[in-house]
């Protein structure tokens, strides 16, 4: 029994206090993944640079320097995009808490039209999440061009903005929709879990897999457009 949910919570409730854990945890782990990711490539690149110079074998040096190359654009990559350049996604996930809490106390103002309450707050928080998603996904092209950029022997000095691609411009809205929906349909199924529905949990496989699949296929997208830009 988990002693701080409600003996009969409300769905909704419930479900609005999960999306704001999840949204705190989700910028959490974003930004020590950054941290961890960027020591680790330093470190990479410090044992890589010691083992060239005792390195013989011209094979072994070759697979050596590929890796260091991308160890070094990766690096550079977060030196010219470095997280603050993510604060407008910040903003827009604070924004809509503020409006989904706001709503939260002031239920009110949905004169008891359950039906109205419900599909505001899905609403609200499926453009909130969406919009922040393709900040973020235009972001990571940059950073994807800057490391293709480099591992080609290209400058990236100047890469510094999002160029916009017309025929990938709706599929950045579009990838970035299907993530947020599962993470809204992520806080819906605890919800549902924590409420004594039981015969839900089945669902949760299928709903893991949804969301892997769309995270991998978001990131495939940013690196596809990031080597197409790169070539133009």
């Amino acid at each position: 029994m988990i002693s701080w949910v409600p003996k009969n919570p409300d769905l909704l409730t419930t479900s609005v206090g999960i999306f704001t854990i999840l949204s705190a945890l989700m910028g959490f782990v974003l930004g020590i993944t950054q941290i961890s990711r960027a020591a680790s490539a330093r470190s990479t690149l410090s044992w890589i640079n010691a083992s060239l110079d005792k390195e013989k074998n011209k094979h072994r040096k070759a697979l050596l320097n590929k890796t260091k190359i991308a160890c070094e654009g990766y690096l550079f990559s977060i030196y010219y995009v470095p997280w603050r350049y993510f604060k407008e996604a910040i903003v827009w996930i604070i924004t809509g808490l503020i409006a989904i809490i706001y709503m939260l106390f002031f239920r009110d103002i949905f004169h008891e039209n359950t039906f109205a309450e419900v599909v505001t707050y899905f609403a609200v928080s499926l453009l909130n999440l969406t919009m922040m998603g393709v900040l973020v996904i235009r972001l990571y092209i940059v950073r994807f061009r800057i490391i293709h950029s480099y591992e080609s022997g290209i400058p990236v000095e100047t890469i510094r903005t999002y160029e916009r691609d017309r025929s990938g411009y709706f599929w950045e809205y579009f990838y970035s929709f299907i993530c947020s929906l599962g993470v809204i349909i992520s806080c819906i199924y605890c919800s549902l879990i924590i409420a004594g529905h039981k015969e839900c949990i089945i669902w949760g496989v299928v709903l893991v897999q949804f969301i892997s699949t769309s995270l991998s296929l978001t990131v495939q997208y940013a690196k596809k457009i990031a080597i197409k830009q790169t070539k133009e």
